[in-house]
């Protein structure tokens, strides 16, 4: 049986009896996403398993879809999700149920619903925005309480008022650079956490930040984004966030460069 911390994470319950279905797994692919939807490929452990997908989207809230309502299907195949938003991140796992035994609920998958038209380096910045939301990051304020951090993709980014701390994801360039020697794309990302550090503990907890933003996406690729890998990481090619970071005492700034293959879209 699974933990009561991952049913009370997903809202589900086990119910009575001693032998509930196998967990699902997932197929190949897993989840393509589309124009307001999403397509999940389920493999059930048992050919007559009920199969139900449950998913949250990232943000801006992190709320739940009703387990009522969960699309679901017998038997391996193809489920469905519509009514999603174009450019958040969502995630979602697979459980099984026959009567009122459920089974483990099955690894996570992280999708953007996209119709096609938004760039590469759109959906790459959305992947990050919706990461760190997920991340439930805090930080200081000048009276020494804690407070949220929020991500979002600001372009261009504005400095002059930041009256809470927060994310501002951008691009680094108008344009991903393009290799055509390997037939890929290479869009360069800022992750900018703005805070006006006067304190000590503000300036220790903007270093910790900035450790963690590099932990998350230095030599990965965002978890809603399947296809980019994260190569490198840069300095900034159009800000000179060291002048910005000496002059205000407030902005630190993290910039990603990643790499996908053109023939992708």
């Amino acid at each position: 049986m699974f933990s009561a911390a991952i049913q009370g994470q997903w809202g589900i319950s086990a119910g009575g009896g001693s032998t509930p279905p196998g967990k699902p797994g997932w197929g190949s692919p897993a989840v393509t996403p589309g124009d307001g939807q999403a397509v999940f490929r389920v493999a059930p452990a048992a050919v007559s398993d009920q199969v139900y997908v449950r998913y949250q989207r990232m943000l801006p809230n992190q709320n739940w879809s009703a387990l009522a309502s969960s699309p679901n299907r017998v038997g391996a195949g193809a489920v469905t999700l519509s009514g999603l938003t174009n450019m958040l991140g969502y995630v979602g796992i697979l459980h099984a149920k026959a009567g009122s035994l459920v089974s483990e609920v099955s690894g996570p998958q992280y999708f953007i619903p996209t119709d096609g038209s938004d760039a590469e380096i759109d959906l790459l910045m959305a992947a990050m925005a919706a990461q760190l939301n997920l991340l439930g990051l805090t930080s200081l304020d000048a009276d020494g309480e804690s407070v949220a951090i929020s991500a979002s993709v600001e372009i261009p980014p504005s400095f002059e008022n930041v009256d809470t701390p927060c994310f501002k994801i951008f691009p680094d360039t108008e344009e991903a650079e393009a290799l055509r020697a390997k037939n890929a794309i290479v869009p360069r990302v800022n992750v900018a956490f703005c805070q006006r550090s006067k304190t000590s503990g503000q300036k220790s907890e903007q270093f910790r930040i900035r450790e963690i933003v590099r932990d998350e996406f230095l030599g990965k690729r965002p978890l809603a984004f399947t296809s980019a890998l994260c190569v490198a990481e840069t300095e900034s090619e159009i800000m000179n966030m060291d002048a910005l970071q000496n002059q205000m005492k407030w902005v630190s700034v993290v910039t990603f460069e990643f790499q996908g293959l053109r023939a992708r879209r």
